[in-house]
Order: C-alpha cells, then structure tokens, then sequence
C-alpha cells in the first residue's frame, strides 16, 4: 500500500500496468493477479464513484454501447453483449456474486487508479471486490460494486486497512 494516494500521470500508469488503458474496467485475465478500476469524484465524472461511510469503494459500472443518437444513461447498465458473451460489467459482477454464494472462496483483488485531473491520476491501491447491488437511479438500472480497501503482505495474505488512511480526492487538487 506504500504507493497509495501517490499521483501519477496516465503514461506512469500505462507503464506500471503495461497496457493501454482506455476502458474504466479491466477484468483480470488470468495472467495478472488483478483486476483494474479507474474511478472518478470529480465533478463532470459519467459514473457515480466514490465511498461510504463505511470506507467502501462504490464503483458503478459502464453504459451500454449504443447507436449514434441513443443516450446510453437512459439504457439499463448491461452484464452480456448482444451476441451473449459478459461485458466487463458482467465478469465483475460474476466475481462479486460467486464471493457472496460462497462459490469463490476469496474475493476478487482490484487495483483502484482515480482520475484527478485530464492526464493525472492517483494510485488508489488494491481493493476486494465484496458485493454488488442493482439499483435503480430514476430512470434505469444501474450496477454499484462494493470493494473493501486492503494491502497486500508476502505470502499473499490480504489484510483489511482503516478508511481513514485513504486522502479524499478533493484534499489532493
């Protein structure tokens, strides 16, 4: 967790994750012991980001791709694709709820980058994926994944980290 809350610009972050990072979500191929979020507070943010009062991590998920002219906030947040292959949104939603039904024994591991300003970027750290509800914002169904922050020890343990250790976005600018 050492790095936490450092800044960096999206070409540091591009080279610490060796590979572009162009979408929010990068669900965790296998060949990578994590899966990425990029999130935002910021006042023009497309996506309801932020924490609870509990120090959760509330990420929601994309919108649906659509055609020129369709507004995707008035779509229902998909988890498949049209010809039925998961979307980002599904695979972590798939993790989330494998953990909570017990079919996974430990909770997916994400790395959290939060968008500061155009071309700046704070490391976050490495967050579980815990939980994921379906809510309703007023005019369609959206998805909010729920991730407790954590460091990670030799040995891969995962331990649980107090909130108060994270510096709230609008404290860094």
């Amino acid at each position: 967790m050492e790095d936490s809350d450092k800044i960096i610009s999206y070409h540091e972050m591009v080279a610490i994750e060796k590979m572009s990072l162009q979408r929010g979500m990068v669900f965790s191929d296998g060949k990578r012991k994590y899966s990425i979020l990029l999130m935002s507070q910021r006042k023009d943010a497309l996506y309801n980001d932020g924490f609870d009062e509990n120090g959760n991590l509330i990420y929601e998920v994309h919108d649906a791709r659509t055609k020129k002219g369709d507004n995707p906030k008035k779509i229902d947040q998909p988890l498949e694709t049209p010809n039925g292959t998961w979307t980002e949104n599904g695979k972590f939603y798939k993790a989330a709820m494998d953990y909570k039904s017990e079919l996974r024994k430990t909770p997916e591991l994400v790395k959290v980058y939060e968008k500061i300003d155009v071309g700046v970027w704070s490391i976050k750290g490495f967050f579980q994926l815990i939980d994921v509800k379906k809510v309703f914002d007023g005019g369609r169904n959206v998805f909010r994944f729920y991730l407790n922050p954590v460091i990670t020890k030799i040995f891969n343990r995962v331990e649980e980290i107090p909130f108060n250790r994270l510096i709230p976005t609008a404290v860094q600018n």
